[in-house]
């Protein structure tokens, strides 16, 4: 808890299980891969680690919550395994995976995550540039009426946002009252993908007795 920047910085790390953990109120992200290498590192250290991401760590049954930037952001990845954990109310978006091949998301509860940032990034989940990815099985929620932290209507805005996607699929994903705009934002450029079977429930605009209105 609390550090200064992520909870976990898998950059360059693979080959591991993060397991049972809670991973909270980080300034940066909860589980973190840079995909590229830091500005200020010399050429010679680029070249001896050559690899910025992070590949074949199994993420299973942590709570991910209260994080600045976001609870699980990877970029430049593969092989990642995320299953069962609880994303919960991180101000970024909940899971971002981006440039990254054959990860799997799969039966994680994934809740009120995206309240202080905007566009795409106002979202549960949100993939970009992937390839041979999985994203099945879990549970979105907003829970647009909870006290704590600053989280008022209408963010967070989105569900799942996908583009320019190859060979995955993202199915079977349960979204009650997810976001407020839209439960899935597809920008299309995809190949060989499956998008289907998503539910999606829009919250009200009268939840309890708090009255909320959709700012564009």
């Amino acid at each position: 808890m609390f550090n200064g920047e992520h909870g976990i910085d898998c950059t360059s790390g693979y080959d591991g299980w993060f397991i049972d953990n809670q991973i909270t109120a980080n300034k940066g992200a909860g589980i973190f891969a840079r995909g590229s290498a830091p500005e200020n590192m010399s050429r010679e250290e680029q070249q001896n680690l050559k690899f910025f991401g992070s590949a074949s760590v199994r993420i299973t049954a942590n709570r991910v919550e209260w994080n600045r930037n976001g609870g699980i952001i990877l970029s430049g990845s593969n092989s990642m395994q995320i299953t069962g954990c609880a994303i919960d109310h991180n101000f970024g978006p909940g899971i971002s995976i981006k440039r990254s091949v054959a990860n799997t998301v799969s039966g994680c509860m994934i809740r009120s995550n995206g309240g202080e940032q905007q566009g795409d990034l106002c979202s549960q989940i949100l993939l970009e540039d992937c390839k041979g990815t999985s994203v099945t099985g879990n549970t979105l929620w907003g829970w647009f009426d909870r006290k704590e932290g600053k989280f008022e209507y209408p963010y967070l805005f989105y569900g799942i946002v996908c583009k320019n996607l190859s060979g995955c699929v993202v199915s079977q994903n349960a979204m009650y009252h997810a976001a407020s705009k839209e439960g899935f934002l597809d920008y299309g450029s995809h190949s060989d993908t499956y998008i289907g079977q998503n539910t999606f429930v829009k919250p009200e605009l009268q939840i309890g007795d708090r009255q909320f209105k959709i700012v564009e």
